[in-house]
């Protein structure tokens, strides 16, 4: 059997020609009634089962010559449900997008502003906002010198920020420095005042006490007495009397132009003992000041214990007065060869006294 459009020569049962595609027959069959068939599941779209060659009977219609043919082909026989199901047709393959879209990634050029990144404060606020602080710290600063340590810290702090700020605002970090630098230099020669002071107020007591407590300093003299022997100071005057105990020295022609004077007394009390001697003396105090007070000076007891001096009894007492005096008193019970019993060491002056400069320089006689 040949194509009636080319001519090729056709194999038994073809239904199409393999060389031009020319349509041979149509095969009708009537359609078998297919049963329901009823699913759990919901049906999905399947492809068109395979139609098997073997089960189509094609219908060969001849030719009229001289006649136009138009070809026509019967639609194929669906076969039954149950075949089909034996017999399924290759499933089709497809692929789904993977569930994890990623966006299309674009090219940027060059790094993203500081401004679109969330919670960034751009570089020229942050300078302005360190200007403005340390302006203000660095202000703060100056009456702040009053108490040295601080103004010299917060000036530093201001000079600190000011100096961060200069690329940004410039101005504004320039006289944060400004007043930051005043500050601190304010501060240190504050500072360096109140400590000369405080060591010339230092210096000036000591230089007192050592004056007013000491008679061995420099040069000594000699001073001797019938009940006696001592060495003091060559500076103070001391004035004593042919025969007598007695003893007056001072740093000055008079004893309200001195800072120091010193006052030894000798008396013979044969009702003095050492039983009854701290007593008498404890009672004796109050009389003592008062003789040493005066209208523009008064003296205030602040101590009083018994005790030795150059080996014997004693007692001692320390008052100091409203002009910044001190009165050093010490009672010393000791039997001389005059007769006397009964001693008593007064020294007194500006600031603090010391009576150890004396009683480590008296010798008994």
């Amino acid at each position: 059997m040949n194509c009636p459009n080319c001519g090729q020569t056709l194999d038994a049962g073809a239904v199409f020609c393999g060389n031009c595609g020319q349509a041979i027959a149509s095969v009708s069959m009537p359609p078998t009634p297919v049963a329901p068939v009823a699913f759990s599941q919901p049906v999905m779209q399947q492809q068109p089962a395979a139609i098997v060659p073997d089960q189509i009977q094609p219908q060969v219609v001849e030719p009229v010559i001289g006649a136009q043919i138009t070809p026509s082909v019967t639609q194929p026989t669906v076969m039954p449900t149950q075949q089909v199901l034996q017999n399924p047709a290759p499933a089709a393959s497809f692929s789904m997008p993977s569930p994890g879209f990623a966006p299309p990634a674009f090219a940027t050029s060059g790094s993203v502003p500081a401004y679109a990144m969330p919670g960034q404060i751009p570089t020229h606020q942050k300078g302005e906002v360190r200007a403005i602080i340390g302006l203000i710290i660095a202000v703060l600063a100056l009456p702040a010198t009053l108490i040295p340590i601080l103004g010299l810290a917060l000036g530093i702090t201001g000079i600190v920020l000011g100096s961060l700020s200069l690329h940004t605002k410039k101005v504004l970090g320039i006289l944060a420095m400004i007043f930051g630098i005043l500050a601190v230099l304010i501060s240190l020669a504050l500072w360096g005042y109140l400590i000369s002071k405080d060591q010339s107020l230092k210096h000036g007591t000591t230089t007192t006490s050592s004056n007013s407590s000491s008679s061995l300093s420099g040069s000594l003299q000699s001073v001797d007495t019938p009940c006696y022997s001592l060495q003091m100071s060559a500076a103070l005057h001391v004035a004593t009397t042919a025969g007598s105990c007695a003893i007056k020295a001072m740093d000055g022609d008079t004893a309200a132009a001195s800072t120091i004077v010193y006052d030894i007394e000798s008396f013979a009390e044969p009702s003095l003992n050492s039983t009854n001697f701290n007593k008498s003396i404890e009672a004796a105090v109050p009389t003592l000041l008062s003789g040493a007070s005066s209208s523009t000076r008064t003296y205030t007891l602040t101590d009083q214990h018994g005790g030795s001096f150059a080996g014997e009894q004693a007692y001692f007492v320390t008052a100091n007065s409203n002009q910044n005096t001190t009165l050093s008193t010490v009672s010393v019970l000791h039997s001389a060869s005059n007769g006397d019993n009964f001693f008593t060491v007064a020294v007194g002056g500006t600031g603090s006294v010391d009576i150890s400069g004396i009683e480590s320089s008296f010798n008994w006689k």
